[in-house]
């Protein structure tokens, strides 16, 4: 798995996790190790995490986020509850960026995601595989 999840990193500029299963767990967890160990394919890569929330206002993600918070370094993750705050989460962590980031795999300008989300199909198209 985790020769698939580097191949998955280093192919990758910023990585979303929606609510799923141990395999989305996994991911994230892996993403996480990566990032705490400083591994090079995750400079300067956000993860957001998407904790939609239940009939009863309580987060998918909730206790996992609860658990990171405490482990994980300070702005290693984002969180949001709506899927519109997704891609500004994302650009707001590209554009802030530290300035001597040593990025091997430079992502996006903020430019070209801001075109291209108005080409994303809507949220109701999109089908999650896992």
């Amino acid at each position: 798995i985790y020769t698939r999840m580097e191949v998955m990193i280093e192919n990758s500029n910023a990585f979303v996790i929606f609510p799923g299963g141990a395999g989305t767990f996994q991911e994230l967890l892996a993403l996480m190790i990566f990032k705490q160990n400083n591994h090079k394919l995750m400079t300067g890569k956000p993860v957001v995490i998407f904790n939609r929330k239940n009939e009863m206002e309580i987060g998918f993600w909730e206790p996992l986020i609860t658990l990171m918070t405490s482990m994980c370094a300070p702005d290693s993750f984002a969180i949001v509850d709506q899927l519109d705050e997704i891609l500004p989460s994302i650009l707001e962590r590209f554009e802030n960026r530290s300035a001597d980031c040593q990025d091997t795999n430079p992502s996006p300008k903020a430019e070209y995601w801001e075109q291209s989300y108005s080409e994303w199909p809507s949220p109701e198209k999109v089908v999650h595989v896992e």
